[in-house]
């Protein structure tokens, strides 16, 4: 069972060396949404070092398990949508999928972005930023 999923921006922090990897879960209580590493890809495809982007995405992502979004998280998206329009705090597509990912498997979702995750009913989220260690 996975403890942890890492949001997009937590993998972008670590990436940069912006986040200190010793204040996170260790990698093996970890992993990552499909839809967190498209969203990885896809930033190392637009980015003007493209090469050296794909290089370190490739490097971070061996460190982790990469989950596929299944049945049950579609399951759950489709939950997480409908709840998010009938009350009109919508959130981006894309951590919409994530979130469905994290709450079908029972992880808690580490993310710099708490305030739009919190809208997600019965989903676990904890920020990297605080001042403890995870």
């Amino acid at each position: 069972m996975v403890a942890y999923f890492l949001d997009t921006d937590v993998c972008i922090a670590l990436i940069r060396g912006l986040a200190p990897a010793s204040r996170l879960p260790s990698p093996d209580k970890c992993a990552l949404s499909a839809v967190t590493t498209g969203e990885l890809w896809l930033g190392a495809e637009k980015s003007e070092q493209r090469d050296k982007q794909l290089r370190a995405v490739e490097a971070f992502i061996q460190f982790f398990s990469e989950l596929s979004f299944d049945k049950l998280a579609a399951r759950h998206y489709g939950g997480i949508r409908a709840h998010l329009e009938r009350e009109g705090t919508p959130i981006g597509p894309l951590d919409q999928l994530i979130a469905a990912h994290a709450r079908s498997l029972g992880a808690t979702l580490i993310t710099a972005n708490i305030r739009e995750f919190q809208r997600v009913p019965g989903l676990r989220c904890l920020t990297w930023k605080a001042r403890t260690r995870l």
